[in-house]
């Protein structure tokens, strides 16, 4: 059975934020068996949100959810650096800086993008063979995230190029930096959900905005097989309830 050091996937390389308890008691968690999503909670104090909480990621987005004004801008770089990481449970894009999304006055810096097979959101209670994540964080260690499925069709050619490097990333854990247009990432319609959540990962903290895409983009069914092969195992945490949290749509 596979297991992993529990630093959360969305904080794997954050500068500035503070090396949890739990990392150095060593503690694991995993996507199988007693140390999957579904016992979280009870692995470790730390985790107790993964249980307890009220505002857990992902969730099912449905027609539960109303029009609002833009909040959202996003200013990514047409050519970013990307350095690829296997962190063991996902593969991990880290970026050199310069790309940023502003809320509402807010700006957050753009540190890593990182991959789920299958997705972890769902539309209308359906699940994409693949999602990923463009984490960001601000100066007071606010995050926020813009998730991003992907389904089959043309192969995208900056995600394809990400495909093409898997069997030399396996190989060798860490490859050296490329360049990528990150708007090449993002689907042309910029409609998007957004909603207050967590981590979907331990410690499954919360106060996370997510900003999912409606429209995902497009891999070719054997590159979306070379995605889902990567690990042995679906790194993805089922839906969580909605509770009384608000969905709002809007366009950037």
């Amino acid at each position: 059975m596979k297991t992993y050091r529990k630093t959360p996937c969305l904080l794997m390389i954050m500068v500035g934020l503070t090396v949890s308890s739990v990392q150095a008691k060593n503690e694991h968690w995993g996507y199988e068996g007693k140390l999957s999503a579904p016992n979280w909670g009870s692995l470790h104090a730390d985790f107790a949100l993964c249980s307890s909480g009220k505002a857990q990621s992902p969730i099912n987005i449905q027609n539960n959810w109303k029009k609002a004004p833009a909040k959202l801008s996003v200013n990514y770089q047409n050519k970013t650096q990307i350095q690829l990481q296997d962190l063991g449970f996902t593969i991990q894009a880290n970026l050199a800086k310069g790309s940023h999304i502003s809320i509402q006055d807010k700006t957050y810096q753009l540190i890593q993008f990182h991959f789920h097979t299958p997705g972890e959101h769902q539309l209308n209670g359906k699940l994409a063979p693949a999602e990923f994540h463009f984490v960001h964080q601000s100066t007071d260690g606010a995050l926020a995230v813009i998730g991003v499925n992907v389904v089959e069709g043309k192969d995208n050619p900056a995600l394809k190029g990400i495909v093409q490097q898997l069997d030399q990333l396996k190989k060798h854990k860490r490859l050296a930096a490329t360049d990528i247009n990150l708007r090449d990432l993002l689907p042309k319609d910029t409609t998007y959900y957004h909603y207050p959540g967590s981590l979907t990962t331990p410690p499954c903290s919360e106060s996370v905005q997510w900003h999912l895409m409606k429209t995902p983009i497009t891999l070719s069914a054997q590159s979306i097989q070379a995605l889902d092969r990567y690990y042995s195992f679906n790194n993805n945490r089922p839906v969580q309830s909605l509770h009384d949290r608000k969905i709002e749509a809007s366009k950037f």
